[in-house]
C-alpha cells in the first residue's frame, strides 16, 4: 500500500488495475480442465459439437449441419474449430485441448469485465476523493465480481459464455453513458446475437438514448444496430438460410412447457417445489377472464419496467444507468416463467461499479452473490454427489423466499426514489440540455477510461 501511495497517480492507477487483472486470472488458472456433471450434456459439449460442424461443414453449413439454437457465437467459434482442427485432425471430443479451447473466450471475457468495471468505477467516485481512494476503491467494486465464486464457476467450471454476453453489456452501457450511441447501441446487437438476453436491458438503454441524447441519437443507434445484425447474418441469408435463422430465434424465445422455473430460485420456483403448475395453467380468474402464469408474469414484468423507467427518468446519469439495467436482469430472474438460474449473473457486473458510491449495498450484494453460487451449483453440481442436489428441497425454497424478499426490497427502494424524484420535477419533466454527463476522471495531464 505505501508503494502504491508513492507511485504517480497513472502508474498507480495501471498497477492497480493490472494487479486486479492478474489475481482474476490466477484464481481461475486450477480450473482449465475441470467440468461439471452436466458436461457430458451441457452446454460445454454444445460448443464442441458445434465446432466440431463448423470444422468438419464449414462455417457457412454450420445452421444446416447442426442442432443450433444459436447464431452470433458461432463467429467465436469457427476460429476455436480452426486451432483444434491443427490439434486434432480428427477432432476428437471430450479432450483436454477442446476443453480449454471452449473456456478461451469467457476467460478473456472475465478479464475484459475486470477492467471495464474497475473504470466505471472510478467514474462514478467524486472529484474531490484521494487518488489512491480512486484506484483502491474501484478495484475491490470490480473484485467484488471477477472473484465472486458464482462468476469463476460459470465460465471456468461449467464453461458457460455469461462473461461475453456481459462484456457487452457493460460496454454498451459505459458507451452511451459518454455520448456515443451508435457504438453501444452496436456492441449491443453482438450481444444478443451471441445470446438473447441482453434484450431485457433495452428499455432503459433505449429511454436513456432518446432522453439524453434525442431522436436523432436514438435513430443513429437502431440503425447501427440494424447494420450490426445485417452484417452478422448476412452470410447466412445469402446461403439461403432464413427460414433456419427464423427457426432458431423461434426455438430461443420459446416458453418451455415443463416448469414455472427453468432452475431460477424465484418464486415460480417455490410453486414448483408445491406443486406442478405449468406456464400456461390458469393462475387466477378475473371476471371470468382466465390469467395464466406466463400472462400473470408478463404482467409483473411490464410494471417492473415502468418503475424502473420511472426511476431513471430522474437519474440521468452512469449511476442511474447502471442500476436500473441491473434491476432489469434481476427482474427477468424473478419474475418471467421459464427462466433460467444463470440469467442473474450480469446483475452482479453492472451493480458492481454502484458500491463505490452505495456502500450499504455491499452485505445485500455479498449474500445474494453466495445464494446465486449455490443455485448454480444445484442445477450443474460438480459431480455427481448426491449432496448436491437441493433443487426442490426445503432449503431451496428458503433461499428462493430470500431471493423474493430482496427483490421486492429493491424494487421498493427504486419505487421510493423515483417517486421522490418526481415530486422535484415541475411538470414531471426534465430539459435535456440541463441533464448532466459523466465526466472522464483526470489525473492532472492524464485521462484514464
Amino acid at each position: 500500500m505505501r508503494l502504491l501511495a508513492a507511485a504517480r497517480p497513472h502508474r498507480r492507477t495501471l498497477l492497480v488495475l493490472g494487479a486486479l487483472i492478474l489475481i482474476a486470472a490466477a484464481v481461475r488458472m486450477p480450473f482449465w480442465l475441470s467440468s461439471t456433471y452436466a458436461y457430458g450434456h451441457g452446454d460445454a459439449i454444445i460448443w464442441e459439437v458445434w465446432s466440431r460442424a463448423i470444422h468438419q461443414h464449414g462455417f457457412i453449413n454450420v445452421l444446416r449441419t447442426a442442432d443450433s439454437n444459436n447464431i452470433g457465437y458461432h463467429y467465436v467459434l469457427w476460429p476455436t474449430s480452426v486451432i483444434y482442427g491443427w490439434i486434432s485432425p480428427d477432432y476428437e471430443l471430450w479432450t483436454a485441448p477442446i476443453r480449454i479451447l471452449i473456456k478461451v473466450p469467457p476467460f478473456l471475457c472475465d478479464l475484459a469485465l475486470a477492467a471495464l468495471l474497475f473504470v466505471a468505477a472510478r467514474r462514478l467516485l467524486p472529484f474531490d476523493a484521494s487518488p489512491l481512494r480512486r484506484d483502491v476503491l474501484p478495484a475491490l467494486a470490480a473484485g467484488a465480481f471477477v472473484l465472486a465464486p458464482a462468476t469463476i464457476y460459470d465460465s471456468m467450471w461449467w464453461s458457460q459464455i455469461d462473461s461475453v454476453i456481459t462484456v457487452t453489456m457493460v460496454g454498451a452501457v459505459l458507451l452511451l453513458a459518454r455520448g456515443h450511441a451508435g457504438w453501444a447501441w452496436a456492441l449491443w446487437t453482438i450481444g444478443f446475437l451471441f445470446k438473447p438476453q441482453p434484450l431485457v436491458i433495452v428499455p432503459p438503454l433505449a429511454a436513456y438514448t432518446y432522453w439524453t441524447l434525442g431522436a436523432g441519437a436514438t435513430l443513429r443507434g437502431a440503425a447501427a444496430a440494424a447494420a450490426t445484425a445485417l452484417a452478422a447474418l448476412a452470410p447466412f441469408l445469402l446461403h439461403g438460410d432464413a427460414r433456419l435463422i427464423g427457426e432458431t430465434y423461434d426455438r430461443m424465445f420459446e416458453q418451455w412447457p415443463l416448469d414455472l422455473s427453468q432452475g431460477a430460485w424465484n418464486g415460480w420456483s417455490i410453486l414448483d417445489a408445491r406443486g406442478d403448475p405449468h406456464p400456461s395453467s390458469t393462475a387466477l380468474s378475473l371476471a371470468g377472464l382466465r390469467v395464466s402464469y406466463a400472462t400473470a408474469s408478463l404482467a409483473l414484468c411490464s410494471v417492473a419496467t415502468l418503475v424502473v423507467l420511472t426511476y431513471l427518468r430522474q437519474r440521468l446519469d452512469l449511476y442511474g444507468l447502471l442500476a436500473a439495467c441491473a434491476m432489469m436482469v434481476f427482474a427477468f430472474y424473478m419474475l418471467p416463467t421459464s427462466t433460467h438460474e444463470r440469467y442473474l449473473y450480469a446483475a452482479f457486473a453492472l451493480a458492481a461499479p454502484l458500491l463505490v458510491r452505495t456502500p450499504l449495498l455491499a452485505p445485500g450484494y455479498a449474500v445474494l452473490s453466495a445464494t446465486f453460487f449455490l443455485n448454480l451449483l444445484a442445477i450443474n453440481p460438480p459431480n455427481d454427489d448426491q449432496f448436491w442436489r437441493w433443487e426442490r428441497t426445503d432449503f431451496a425454497v428458503a433461499v428462493a423466499a430470500f431471493h423474493v424478499a430482496i427483490f421486492l426490497g429493491a424494487m421498493l427502494l427504486i419505487a421510493q426514489r423515483a417517486a421522490a424524484g418526481l415530486t422535484r420535477l415541475p411538470g414531471i419533466s426534465v430539459a435535456p440540455a440541463a441533464l448532466p454527463h459523466e465526466p472522464r476522471m483526470a489525473y492532472g495531464e492524464q485521462e484514464i477510461g
